[in-house]
């Protein structure tokens, strides 16, 4: 049951994330097209939401108590 809910979570997660990163791509890329006009920038954007997105849950996760993380109710 708990490997279920991981990957619930874990892909809607994930979705959302994709979501969000695509949304932020467009306005992103139009500024840094009109400032620069290079398709690197793309990958670039890309990789620095994907780290902005897995660093700050990371973050808030290494913070918690792992006893009562696991705790089973």
């Amino acid at each position: 049951m708990f490997n279920v809910e991981t990957f619930i979570i874990g892909l809607y997660a994930g979705l959302i994330g994709i979501g969000i990163t695509e949304f932020l791509l467009i306005p992103c890329n139009a500024i840094i097209h009109n400032v620069i006009g290079t398709e690197l920038v793309n990958a670039v954007v890309l990789i620095l939401l994907a780290l902005i997105g897995v660093f700050i849950p990371a973050k808030k996760a290494a913070k918690k108590d792992l006893a009562t993380t696991l705790e089973v109710a």
